[in-house]
């Protein structure tokens, strides 16, 4: 049985059969392009991780312009955030600017506030927190990280409203 694990931050798919591992991986950037073979030392992820540099401009080179954006994730996105968290990756391979991409694309409408930002897995709410935490407090009239929606479950305080 074959398993293949996404690795999109690096444009790499890892695959596994009988026991035996075998990586083919299709490597894109700009202009360069190339498929190897990888044998099974040289199959860990902190192997390859370390051998592909996922960046090839600076935090502040590839900071989007969100000039005239309306979104809440471009009010809320500053470039010192997004230095922090544009190197963090997920265990399903979902990075910050996989996360931001739908606000980048659409910068919204001056009347309805859009969010402008999805989790690309659970882990995505814990490892972009620097950017998830502000965008869902803004959205949802301040609820903090720690905050729990009340609850009342007595229906003898269930009244009507006229």
């Amino acid at each position: 049985m074959s398993r293949y694990i996404p690795f999109w931050k690096y444009g790499l798919y890892i695959g596994t059969s009988a026991g035996a591992v075998l990586a083919v991986a299709s490597v894109n950037v700009k202009e360069f392009r190339s498929s190897f073979l990888l044998g099974a030392a040289e199959c860990s992820t902190t192997d390859i991780s370390a051998n592909v540099s996922p960046h090839r401009y600076s935090a502040a080179e590839h900071y989007p312009n969100l000039k005239g954006h309306t979104n809440i994730m471009a009010q809320c996105l500053t470039p010192v955030i997004y230095a922090a968290l544009r190197d963090r990756v997920t265990s399903a391979g979902v990075t910050l600017d996989r996360c931001i991409q739908v606000g980048v694309d659409n910068p919204g409408h001056p009347r309805i506030r859009t969010v402008g930002l999805l989790a690309g897995d659970e882990e995505s709410y814990s490892a972009f927190s620097g950017i998830f935490d502000p965008v869902i407090a803004e959205r949802h009239g301040g609820y903090a990280k720690g905050d729990e929606h009340p609850t009342n479950l007595d229906h003898t305080q269930v009244c009507l409203i006229d």
